[in-house]
């Protein structure tokens, strides 16, 4: 096809037929244009197709370690809600407690944290394809959980964490480990500043579920989000 067009351009110029020429140079240049278009189009296409796969990729990711992280995040708030209540018996009604038994020591000694799958989370946010998200609202969504919630909830985790292990040293030393129960001693009840400092440990615990629950509720509704957006993404 060149070998061709540059034959034709011999041929013209030889025969001086100027004004041919120039209409074919013009006709020439016309085509050069229309390919470089047409190039640029069919990359502007392939570029849209690979961030439109990219992200599919990126959004299911993140669905599945926020899946995991919803499962986690329940089961710490059943855990830690049984155990601040068992810590509620102990110090605010320890006359009606005859015995301190084995669900009781179990579930003062109990004390899960919270850590997020952050996975999918870094690999987009260092690739930069999570600025790519044509979806502000679910990209702004995104950024709080793992730079805003997800940080202060394992920070006070941390706390709780630090607060638990002075009542679990001092819950040991009442600890009866012949007993097959592991049935934590009645002098407990005597023991004024072990009651407070599992007071004051509960009070920490008590702002941690509750940071939990709603962080729980932005986990939910970030998924729906993300569930509305594969859904768009799929449709186009």
């Amino acid at each position: 096809m060149i070998r061709l067009i540059h034959q034709i351009r011999r041929e013209l110029i030889g025969t001086g037929k100027v004004r041919r020429y120039l209409a074919y140079a013009v006709g020439e240049i016309v085509l050069v244009v229309i390919g470089i278009l047409i190039a640029l189009q069919i990359n502007t296409w392939n570029a849209k197709n690979q961030t439109h796969s990219d992200q599919m990729f990126l959004l299911q990711n993140l669905k599945i370690d926020l899946q995991n992280d919803l499962k986690q995040i329940s089961n710490v708030i059943e855990q830690q809600s049984a155990r601040a209540q068992s810590i509620d018996r102990i110090t605010l009604h320890p006359k009606d407690l005859p015995i301190l038994d084995t669900a009781k020591y179990l579930n003062t000694g109990n004390n899960p944290g919270f850590f997020p799958a952050i996975g999918a989370y870094q690999s987009a946010s260092n690739s930069g394809l999570l600025d790519q998200l044509n979806n502000a609202e679910l990209k702004n969504a995104i950024y709080s959980l793992y730079e805003s919630d997800y940080p202060r909830l394992t920070y006070n985790g941390e706390i709780l964490d630090s607060r638990n292990d002075r009542v679990e040293w001092g819950i040991r030393a009442l600890v009866n480990y012949e007993s097959p129960g592991l049935q934590v001693d009645i002098k407990i009840l005597n023991n004024q500043d072990l009651i407070d400092q599992m007071s004051y440990a509960n009070r920490f615990a008590k702002i941690y579920i509750n940071r939990a629950k709603i962080i729980k509720g932005s986990v939910e509704n970030t998924l729906k989000m993300i569930d509305a957006e594969l859904q768009k993404l799929n449709h186009l």
